[in-house]
């Protein structure tokens, strides 16, 4: 009778122990509108009681009689109750929430990240409504951020009237009002107009799974929106409708069985399912994997042999530097795809059938928090965005004219004795499902393309690098992640050690590895100085050159000890280290492989936070293709975090050719020994150190 109420035990107790501390609520009213809920709600008192929560039992019929109910009362009831409630003014949950607050991931307990990222750098302006502890700590953190406009309100601020929430407040473009306290979720409209907000209540973040709400669905179609306006192709996939599928006994019978295993035991249910697939040899590799929601949304992180993961998102094989075109992939477990090895995944399989002209991009995630995903990313015209939706496409509206969508329901229908290849959910599939679901796709997106193409001339515009022909969603983040939102406590204990390195006037960084240091370097170094009034140069820290650390350290601060304004710094292992861009200790190996450097320009920008730096100077790169790409990274990425982006021409080895100075050349002349060759292009206090400390050339 219970079914999925069991799951209240008192070993989760401390979530919503957690949950009523948070909101500063002391008790928790179980409102029965039935027989079977009275003696439900009588198996929750009991156990929740054990664990020493207070929990009475209160009839919707009584709250409703009673005028003077305390806040720090927490109501439980049913979907159709809550509307009594919600008239009464006072703090309430759906049964069905309840039900998932026991189900809540650990991770999720952390809140403050998820409501920064994937709220607040997506609105221009934020009305942040509540009295509760929590209300009061988000309205707080929210008055520190001058790049969001933000308005601070009271719960008298709100009223409820004819089944909707009426805020004692004019409208505002773009806004977002937060309510920060427990309440039922209704509508919510400005004063007495009909003019709906945009509104987020705060317990959707505490739901065990994150239903795509209004306040992101709205958002995402106002994104695809503007990308098919500016030469993007958009592709919006539609899951299939299990209710078409029920006809099909051994199907739903199949999912029945597989949902009862995962009930029963999860880790089991996993072993069988990848058993069925043929994939067990991944189960070590997925369970090294860490978890992560420090930027508000779910990312992975780890790599091993068959599962690997770039700036916390699937990685997909075959991507080239070069490609004309990008197509980016959006959407929950079955995009992120962890039942297959990195050349099986569906984006990978994509890019096998698309062909060179595409890179795949796997931006798998929650789908709670795919528009602020979205929102990160630039696009080019004629790129392609492909975003899977939960809904089927019965369900689907027309978001613009000429929309793009691929109904799956015919890949499902082709596969014989489909039972065989579900398991716990119709989009939980195995490869013989996954073959025809990337036919669909791809034949849709192709058929997109050609349609836009012609519609809109997109495949004659100049797609070469210009920020004017980017999409872009603007100035992200709007708040550069502080001490308070990374989870990694040596992270922020060296941004504390670096700070004492702050000083005064405009400052600039280079990052360099310096293998060792050259006239080019100083030359770099030279230019850079002269353009602000304090310089940071950051020494690769890693031991993974032919110098060694200590030695390229040594060589760069003996190289710029006259520059008065210049100080040298190790780069520790938060700037350009084997952690935050593996690829560049093996970029010679990596040839045209396609370079993404988000993850490592976040960091260096909380250092430059941290240090006051507004410009970052990088020598070009007319050589080598790995570093190319990542000067391109950084002039994409770097302005959108209001940081400077300058290019500096490389020195030539004599004035009048192209051949620029290089730590490689350097590198091969002592190999060669070409000592003389060595001592034009070191200066002079680099050739002392190679010859009397390392003794690698004559004194």
């Amino acid at each position: 009778m219970l079914g999925r109420y069991d799951n209240i035990k008192k070993t989760s107790a401390y979530k919503l122990k957690w949950y009523m501390d948070l909101f500063q609520i002391t008790d928790v009213a179980l409102c029965d509108d039935s027989l079977k809920e009275k003696l439900i709600f009588g198996y929750i008192k009991t156990v929740l009681g054990m664990a020493g929560i207070k929990i009475h039992m209160c009839s919707v019929e009584r709250v409703k009689s009673r005028e003077n109910t305390q806040l720090s009362t927490l109501y439980i009831a049913s979907e159709a109750s809550l509307e009594i409630i919600a008239g009464k003014g006072l703090n309430a949950m759906s049964t069905t929430d309840f039900v998932d607050l026991f189900r809540l991931e650990d991770e999720r307990l952390v809140r403050k990240t998820q409501v920064y990222n994937t709220l607040e750098n997506c609105y221009s302006s934020i009305c942040v409504v509540g009295d509760s502890a929590f209300a009061k700590e988000m309205k707080g953190y929210y008055r520190d951020n001058k790049s969001v406009n933000v308005r601070l309100m009271d719960r008298s601020a709100i009223s409820f009237d004819n089944k909707c929430y009426h805020l004692n407040a004019e409208p505002n473009v773009d806004e977002l009002v937060m309510v920060m306290d427990p309440i039922p979720q209704f509508d919510v409209v400005y004063g007495d107009t009909d003019k709906k907000a945009n509104a987020f209540f705060v317990d959707n973040m505490f739901r065990s799974f994150y239903k795509p709400v209004e306040t992101y669905r709205a958002d995402i179609e106002h994104i695809l929106k503007r990308l098919q306006d500016n030469g993007v192709t958009v592709v919006t996939v539609c899951s299939v409708d299990y209710n078409d599928f029920k006809g099909d006994k051994d199907l739903v019978a199949t999912i029945d069985s597989w949902n009862e295993l995962r009930k029963k035991n999860s880790e089991e249910f996993n072993r069988k399912r990848h058993e069925a697939r043929g994939t067990t040899y991944l189960l070590p590799n997925q369970k090294s994997l860490t978890h992560s929601y420090v930027k508000g949304y779910s990312q992975m992180h780890g790599n091993g042999e068959y599962i690997n993961f770039l700036n916390g998102f699937r990685v997909t094989t075959g991507n080239k530097a070069g490609a004309k075109h990008d197509i980016y992939m959006f959407g929950a477990c079955v995009v992120r795809d962890l039942g297959a090895d990195d050349d099986n995944t569906l984006a990978s399989l994509i890019k096998k059938e698309i062909g060179d002209d595409y890179n795949v991009h796997n931006y798998g995630s929650e789908i709670h928090a795919t528009n602020l995903i979205m929102r990160t990313l630039d696009y080019k015209p004629g790129d392609v965005v492909i975003w899977w939706s939960l809904d089927s496409i019965k369900k689907q509206n027309k978001i613009f004219p000429d929309s793009h969508y691929c109904d799956l329901t015919g890949a499902y229908r082709r596969v014989p004795e489909l039972h065989k290849h579900i398991f716990d959910d119709i989009n939980h599939y195995d490869r013989t499902v996954k073959n025809e679901v990337v036919k669909e796709i791809v034949s849709a997106v192709k058929e997109a393309v050609k349609f836009d193409a012609e519609q809109t001339k997109a495949a004659t515009l100049d797609t070469s690098f210009n920020s004017k022909s980017y999409v872009s969603f603007g100035k992200l983040p709007k708040r550069i992640p502080g001490k308070e939102l990374n989870a990694d406590s040596s992270f922020i204990k060296y941004l504390d050690e670096l700070s004492t390195n702050k000083r005064s006037g405009k400052k600039g960084a280079i990052v360099m590895n310096c293998n060792p240091f050259t006239l080019g370097h100083r030359y770099l170094i030279e230019t850079a100085a002269q353009k602000v009034d304090y310089l940071y140069v950051f020494v690769v820290e890693e031991d993974k050159s032919v110098f060694k650390f200590k030695d390229r350290f040594e060589m760069v601060k003996q190289g710029t000890a006259d520059l008065p304004n210049v100080e040298v710094l190790p780069s520790g292992k938060y700037v350009l280290s084997a952690q935050t861009l593996p690829g560049y200790f093996n970029k010679s190996e990596l040839k045209d492989t396609y370079l993404n450097a988000s993850d490592d320009l976040e960091l260096f920008m909380q250092v430059a936070e941290t240090l006051g730096i507004s410009v970052r100077f990088v020598g070009e790169e007319p050589i080598d293709l790995y570093t190319r790409q990542y000067n391109d990274n950084m002039r994409k990425i770097l302005p959108k975090y209001g940081l400077e982006f300058v290019e500096i021409p490389r020195k030539t080895v004599e004035t009048g050719t192209d051949v620029v100075i290089s730590a490689s050349r350097v590198r091969k002349l002592i190999e060669e020994k070409d000592y003389e060759g060595v001592k034009k292009i070191v200066p002079e206090t680099t050739y002392r150190y190679l010859a009397d400390v390392l003794q690698l050339v004559e004194g």
